[in-house]
């Protein structure tokens, strides 16, 4: 037995049995690097994806808010301060005028699933950007919603040309009625959809910078540990809608920011965020199918 151990046949069959296994050790190795490595690469291209698409949004909302809803809600809000103080008695005026102006807000085409799909389901995202995406969802729900409901109203006064201009002005700018009720419904309406579109565009320009910021760390992650030159990270200016103050104040959004703080990966909080946002928005898609 011991010539056995000690013959040249058990030494060369011991050194393949062990190159064998030092070569699928390291295939093995080279595999999983290979497959880290695309991983690393496919996030970088879902990352592109969804900031792009993020960034289409944004510029379609603020399209909508320069051409038709900023002015649409800026002449309403000073045309209902004037009557405002025509009918309390502090503003003297032998008659008001005003065009009400029933011009249908139509929301843009948007890549909305698309977004949705990289985010909840491709990229390694938690915290902010995940709740953000989610905001963006549920603002444009509500939005559709209002709009709506300024819809229902116009209808209502164009069905009733009876109407006389006293009764038509305070519906109109929700003031109360001859008979003392008030419906502030076309007002409401017309406030919500101004809101709303700002939303979408704070937190669609919001998404816009964190996945920018995880766009950047991840294509850092690949040059130094493969010493490659990745993708690069889509560039999105918004600087002309800032210069046109198009862009929401900060400040109106302090207290959301500062309850969504993006989280590193391994912070459970910021995974059990995402898992319940996602979770939602997987149980919605299988609802509407």
């Amino acid at each position: 037995m011991l010539g056995v151990l000690n013959s040249q046949f058990f030494s060369s069959l011991m050194g393949a049995l062990f190159g064998a296994l030092a070569g699928a050790t390291a295939a093995h190795r080279i595999a999983q690097k290979s497959k880290e490595k695309e991983n690393l690469l496919e996030q970088l291209r879902s990352t592109n994806s969804a900031l792009m698409s993020s960034y289409m949004i944004c510029n379609a909302y603020l399209l909508l808010k320069d051409q038709q809803v900023k002015d649409l809600y800026l002449t309403f809000s000073k045309k209902r301060e004037e009557y405002e103080k025509i009918i309390s008695g502090e503003a003297k005026s032998p008659m008001f005028e005003y065009q009400a102006d029933f011009i249908r807000v139509v929301l843009p085409k948007i890549p909305l699933n698309i977004l949705n799909e990289q985010v909840y389901r491709k990229l390694n995202l938690n915290g902010r950007p995940v709740a953000a995406t989610a905001q963006i969802d549920n603002t444009i729900a509500s939005l559709e919603s209002v709009i709506d409901t300024r819809d229902f109203v116009i209808q209502s006064f164009r069905e009733s040309p009876e109407m006389d201009a006293e009764m038509k002005a305070n519906l109109y700018f929700g003031f109360p009625l001859p008979g003392g009720a008030t419906n502030t419904e076309y007002a409401d309406a017309l406030r919500g959809i101004a809101t709303y579109v700002d939303d979408v565009i704070f937190f669609s320009k919001l998404l816009c910078d964190d996945l920018a910021e995880h766009g950047q760390k991840t294509r850092l992650r690949l040059q130094e540990k493969y010493g490659e030159e990745p993708p690069k990270v889509n560039k999105v200016d918004l600087s002309g809608a800032e210069d046109k103050g198009l862009i929401p104040d900060l400040e109106q959004y302090s207290e959301w920011i500062e309850g969504y703080k993006t989280l590193e990966p391994n912070e459970e909080t910021g995974n059990w965020l995402s898992r319940i946002l996602k979770k939602v928005h997987n149980q919605s898609q299988k609802v509407d199918a």
